[in-house]
């Protein structure tokens, strides 16, 4: 026979193990949610016949309760089920541990994509501004090259206009000179 205290033992182990799978299953964010559905379900099922339990003793002193009775309520996992549970839990973390690397590895392929992308925008950035560079100098060279054409030409022909004109006049003074000779 097991008394009330035994009962409400089994009770808070039952509740410990379901807080522990949802502390993991939190803390994880990964873990399967089939076994959680199942496992909560369990959880309240226990829940649900711990009111029971607390009939069958208020009905029956509690130093007679017949264990059988209860013993499909109460009755701890055996030793195999505990072990595929706490197994199922390291596999659980495992997976966690597997899903968090691979994400790492995406965020960091992610992030090499990213300073990829960079640089090779910085090199076109760099190459689009040497063109513009060049052409802009190119651009500037000719029109000083024009510049310095259009003001050779224009001292060409102010030059010859002044020869010219110190011709004719040299020509109009021999010609008046002539005149009163």
């Amino acid at each position: 026979m097991y008394d009330k205290n035994e009962i409400e033992d089994s009770l808070e182990f039952c509740r410990q193990i379901k807080e522990y799978e949802d502390i993991s299953a939190t803390d994880k964010g990964t873990a399967n949610e089939s076994q959680d559905k199942s496992l909560s379900v369990m959880a309240e099922e226990m829940e649900t016949q711990s009111h029971s339990w607390d009939h069958i003793l208020q009905e029956q002193d509690p130093v007679s309760v017949d264990f059988d009775a209860v013993k499909p309520f109460i009755a701890p996992p055996e030793p195999e089920t505990s072990a595929k549970a706490m197994g199922g839990l390291l596999e659980k973390e495992e997976e966690a541990k597997r899903i968090q690397e691979k994400q790492r590895e995406q965020a960091r392929q992610k992030a090499l994509a990213r300073a990829e992308a960079a640089k090779k925008a910085n090199e076109e950035a760099v190459r689009l501004k040497a063109e513009q560079e060049r052409k802009a100098a190119e651009e500037a060279a000719r029109l000083k090259a024009e510049q310095e054409k259009k003001a050779a030409e224009e001292a060409a022909r102010l030059k010859a206009e002044q020869e010219r004109k110190a011709a004719e006049e040299a020509a109009r003074l021999k010609a008046e000179q002539e005149r009163k000779a």
